[in-house]
């Protein structure tokens, strides 16, 4: 879609607007929280002038350790010294001060006001972090827009230049400010890298992307590096991962997709549009972080028996307006087949029942179901065994943990054969 300038004007205003009363708000916030640091750090100082007071011996004993004093220890730790100080030298602390307060009493003051500080000036950090994230999105999206505007403008006045797919190149200097300073870091090269082998493949799994992203600058995966550059990337709010869990080996797993930010990182640093996230599409396909996990681990064991996997199977038509949508289609020799991946899990009776009928109406009574586990399989294997009853039915199933023991042998991947 191609934007006029005064859309492109009123867009950009409107953006322009919004950095400022951000940049405000920023520099308002910016001050309550020297404020509450600045207040903060004083009411720290009246623990420590009450520590020098109340417990000069237990001081003494810190100085005399170490040059950092009493630095070494955070106010809570400092208040449980002197508590066991001042119990150990005095078994009842009565002593009135001006105030009418004894010291403990005025002790627990000042430390509740110290705390108090302490999680207003952290409220107030993760608000100003939150506030600069939202000016670098806003600037990146101005920038893609003034890109796509001017692209568009030099498509219009050369009607015989084709429109491809990958954008012109973008003037460093009109970067975003985040941008410029990021291509001035040392290892910006190695991040680029990473955001490039995302924007290219659009691989769903952390795994998938380590394997080529090593491969392609010269490293083993599981060098240092190679996690540092994956923190890195997260930290800046250009990738973004989800933790999940396989059913089947009971390991921790990770999805891994561009944020918006870092596709719009990969529109103006790489200069060309990102494919679509397979971990985003995945997600909204499936049940659960561990289901999208286990389809995976299915797939690639049934790529490692020789089939063409898809995993993002079109639904299937049937009559009274049912639909069936596998989780996979696996394609051999020219027979096709569509694999339901199962997790062992309490579900309804009557939606179960359902799904069966729907997937023998779209199979002609041919079953594939891979499941995580032999547990799961036993399950998975007698409820449909007592659904089918009378029913003439192929059934073909397979586990994860088995097969993957088994892989590399050669042997037939479908483990349990009926019909």
């Amino acid at each position: 879609m191609v934007i006029s300038e005064m859309e492109f004007q009123a867009m950009k205003q409107g953006y322009e607007t919004s950095v400022r009363q951000l940049r405000t708000m920023i520099d308002a916030q910016s001050r309550l929280l020297r404020t509450a640091e600045h207040t903060a750090a004083e009411a720290e100082k009246m623990v420590e002038d009450l520590a020098v007071t109340l417990c000069p011996g237990l001081v003494d004993e810190y100085r005399i350790a170490g040059p950092a004093g009493l630095d070494v220890l955070d106010v809570d730790q400092l208040r449980e010294e002197m508590t066991r100080d001042i119990r150990h030298r005095l078994s009842r602390l009565d002593t009135a001060e001006a105030t009418g307060k004894n010291l403990t009493q005025m002790y627990d003051d000042v430390a509740a006001e110290s705390a108090r500080w302490r999680e207003e000036a952290e409220r107030l950090r993760r608000e100003l972090n939150e506030a600069q994230a939202r000016i670098d999105q806003m600037e990146s999206r101005m920038a893609v827009l003034q890109q796509s505007l001017e692209s568009a403008q030099r498509r219009l006045g050369d009607a015989t230049a084709p429109v491809q797919r990958e954008m012109e190149g973008f003037a460093p200097d009109r970067l975003p400010e985040w941008m410029q300073k990021w291509k001035q870091e040392s290892a910006y090269k190695r991040d680029i890298a990473l955001l490039r082998v995302l924007a290219e493949t659009g691989a769903p799994r952390r795994s998938d992307v380590v394997e080529v992203f090593a491969e392609r600058i010269g490293i083993k995966p599981n060098s240092g590096s190679v996690g540092r550059t994956f923190r890195r990337a997260a930290q800046r709010g250009v990738i973004e991962l989800v933790e999940g869990q396989s059913e089947a080996s009971g390991d921790s797993g990770q999805l891994i997709f561009l944020t918006e930010q870092g596709r719009d990182a990969c529109r103006l640093l790489l200069g060309q549009e990102p494919v679509a996230s397979q971990a985003k599409e995945l997600l909204s396909r499936h049940k659960s972080e561990a289901h999208t996990l286990l389809n995976l681990e299915a797939a690639d064991l049934l790529r490692d028996a020789g089939y063409e996997v898809d995993l993002f199977p079109g639904q299937i038509e049937l009559p009274d307006d049912h639909l069936f949508v596998p989780d996979l289609v696996a394609l051999l020799a020219g027979h096709t087949l569509f694999v339901e991946v199962e997790q062992q899990a309490y579900k309804n009776r009557k939606e179960r029942d359902r799904k069966w009928a729907n997937y023998y109406d779209a199979t002609g009574g041919e079953f594939y179901i891979v499941t995580a586990n032999q547990k799961a399989a036993e399950s998975i294997r007698s409820e449909i065994i007592f659904w089918a009853g009378r029913r003439d039915l192929k059934l073909r199933m397979f586990d994860v943990s088995t097969a993957r023991k088994k892989r590399g042998q050669g042997s037939e991947i479908w483990s349990f054969k009926r019909g």
